[in-house]
């Protein structure tokens, strides 16, 4: 089965004699190739007349086909590529949900892809694109803030689009601000294999929001990949970064025959700092009591 913005789809191969001797990937995209039972109609149309280059309805911030394009150059395109005509460009269509499946079809080499042509406006088509990616589990959240600034340049305020995408206002405002962040941070967001979450880098990004911190937010990018930093780690690699750059201060005090200890200094020192104030407490007490 296959969704349709909500119709049910199943694709059936017809067998043929002409489809049997091309290629996988072209096989099933055989004119007549697919039949769409219930609801919706599927075609085979040539994949240039899909303007690709019109991302209205487009939500990830990259497409990013991946192994799809693979999977598509053995087995063709499995599901359709849901879309609508363009206005005053007869034969043309503008795509509403599958803008992954047409990079790795083109990437693939395709000449035709199976698409459902449906005839919608603006407001249906952004919810239809929004929930078919959001259902596949395919958006992170990087592409929920593209979506959220897509949907307020259609008009919508903070709040409509927050309803409309089942979150909070606050958790919508926290979103766009990924928007604002270096892109060397934001490419790692999008890219799985860096192991870059939203945790990470809000992490990052309130370090280098510290005064006293110089941060080269590339460097801990390389590093969280390599090393496979979860969050608890960059926090601790962090600190033990910062601590080991911050000017040495002193642990203890003397005045006298009076010692005093800066608390908040000690429970943040590191194990050689707290060694070294020992030894200094050490060296007082033997002067002080032979």
């Amino acid at each position: 089965p296959s969704k349709d913005g909500g119709a049910s789809v199943t694709l059936l191969r017809r067998p043929d004699a002409a489809s049997a001797t091309k290629p996988a990937g072209e096989a099933a995209l055989a004119d007549g190739g697919l039949v769409g039972l219930a609801e919706g109609t599927i075609h085979a149309v040539p994949l240039g007349s899909i303007d690709f280059e019109n991302r209205q309805f487009q939500y990830r911030c990259d497409p990013r086909p991946g192994l799809l394009v693979e999977s598509i150059r053995r087995l063709g395109v499995q599901e359709p590529i849901v879309v609508r005509p363009l206005p005053n460009d007869g034969g043309r269509y503008q795509p509403i949900c599958g803008f992954r499946r047409g990079t790795a079809a083109q990437l693939a080499g395709l000449d035709r892809v199976p698409v459902i042509v449906r005839d919608l406006p603006d407001s249906a088509a952004q919810t239809l694109a929004y929930t078919d990616n959001e259902e596949r589990a395919t958006l992170n959240d990087l592409d929920r803030a593209c979506a959220i600034t897509t949907f307020r340049q259609s008009g919508q305020t903070l709040a409509e689009v927050a309803e409309l995408l089942h979150m909070s206002g606050r958790r919508a405002e926290h979103l766009q601000e990924l928007l604002a962040y270096p892109e060397v941070l934001k490419r790692a967001m999008s890219d799985d294999s860096t192991g870059v979450s939203t945790t990470h880098a809000l992490t990052l990004m309130q370090t280098s929001r510290r005064p006293d911190v110089t941060l080269d937010i590339g460097v801990w990018v390389r590093r969280i990949r390599a090393e496979k930093l979860s969050v608890a780690d960059l926090k601790r690699a962090l600190r033990k970064e910062i601590r080991a750059k911050r000017p040495r201060k002193a642990l203890v005090h003397r005045r006298g025959d009076v010692v005093s200890f800066n608390l908040k200094l000690l429970r943040d020192a590191s194990d050689e700092e707290r060694k070294h104030a020992r030894l200094e407490l050490e060296q007082f007490f033997k002067k002080t009591h032979g």
